[in-house]
């Protein structure tokens, strides 16, 4: 038997798509767009320069950049003709606005509270983005004490998520047994 080092599957990128709201779905006219979400490969034309071996360890190399695209059609299988295509750092403030704008529409000064079944399903809608933004804060933060250097020689440095010792207790003293 022959010793082949193991490879990871590459993960497909992420999808997803979500129909909009009409207010009567029985009526062709009123038809919902959908919007879909996406991770895509896009390229710079414009660089010139050289890729260095150790530049392959990171997601953007060379041309190659990779893209959060958003776009609406009236299917999800349909590509629009205009796509937004949106850096990682302009996708996360588009999901601030996002999340802004959805804030807004039960906004009590402006137009009211949330029913609580609404409310509800909001919070655990919400569950996942926390859930989300946790992964790309702990990813972000990793990649940034590699950076820097900071991961080279500290193995005695806890880790998120490492279980940390309790406080240690000074062991009791010896006591002796005297029998009656």
């Amino acid at each position: 038997m022959t010793d082949q080092p193991y490879t990871f599957p590459v993960p497909k990128p992420f999808s997803e798509s979500f129909e909009g709201y009409t207010a009567n779905p029985d009526d062709l006219e009123q038809w919902p767009n959908s919007v879909t979400v996406e991770a895509v490969e896009g390229y710079d034309a414009t660089f010139t320069g050289e890729v260095a071996d150790k530049d392959w360890d990171f997601a953007d190399v060379g041309e190659t950049r990779q893209l959060v695209e958003i776009d609406t059609n009236y299917k999800p299988t349909r590509k629009g003709e205009h796509p937004v295509r949106l850096t990682r750092t302009d996708a996360v403030k588009f999901a601030t606005s996002v999340l802004t704008a959805t804030e807004d529409t039960f906004d009590f000064r402006r137009c009211g509270q949330l029913r609580p079944v609404e409310a509800k399903e909001l919070l655990e809608a919400l569950r996942e983005v926390e859930h989300r933004l946790s992964d790309i804060r702990e990813h972000a933060l990793s990649d940034l004490i590699a950076g820097v250097g900071l991961d080279d020689d500290t193995t005695d440095v806890p880790r998120a998520g490492d279980k940390q010792p309790g406080p240690q207790l000074p062991e009791p003293p010896a006591t002796e047994h005297i029998e009656p």
